[in-house]
């Protein structure tokens, strides 16, 4: 389990190495080091940290989907006629099994699920609406086909610590 508390610990140098990586994952600790205006070995250090207390899980590549033939993006909410564990054990390990579900949120409100679903049109679509209708436990399903992207974004960086967690700290150094 990660320490949700540990963005307190992350300086300047960690920040600005986590934003360059998420925009270039292929940079390397040199580049990183002038872009952290910190040495080579310490941006080494600072990376292999963030790695180990998990901040970076892995490196990817990002892929244009409509060059590999998926000119479709749809959301998908699903509602299931159980709310046993057991039905949403098995809806989860059935949705897994199909390779345009990009993303599977488990949420809270009106429906239970919320999908991020490439087809290469809307004809494949109706192929994967159907697999997704037909898994066990769905009680209903709701299509949201995306018209255009308005704001994609894959850099995230910790919030800013706030004034207060600044003066909370330095109370405890007290």
């Amino acid at each position: 389990m990660v320490d949700r508390g540990k963005n307190a610990e992350l300086g300047r140098v960690d920040r600005c190495i986590l934003r360059e990586l998420q925009i270039d994952g292929s940079m390397s600790n040199a580049a990183l080091g002038e872009k952290a205006a910190t040495s080579e070995s310490a941006a080494t250090r600072h990376r292999h940290r963030l790695e180990r207390d998990g901040y970076i899980r892995r490196y990817a590549a990002i892929v244009d989907r409509e060059l590999l033939g998926y000119a479709l993006t749809v959301f998908v909410e699903i509602g299931l006629k159980s709310q046993e564990e057991e039905a949403s054990a098995a809806f989860e390990r059935a949705v897994g099994e199909i390779g345009e579900v990009m993303e599977c949120y488990a949420v809270a409100g009106e429906l239970d699920y919320l999908l991020r679903v490439n087809a290469r049109d809307a004809k494949d679509f109706e192929h994967v609406r159907h697999r997704l209708s037909g898994l066990a436990g769905v009680g209903h399903l709701r299509s949201h086909v995306v018209l255009h992207d308005v704001v994609t974004r894959n850099v995230l960086l910790p919030p800013p610590r706030s004034q207060s967690t600044v003066a909370q700290a330095s109370l405890r150094q007290l």
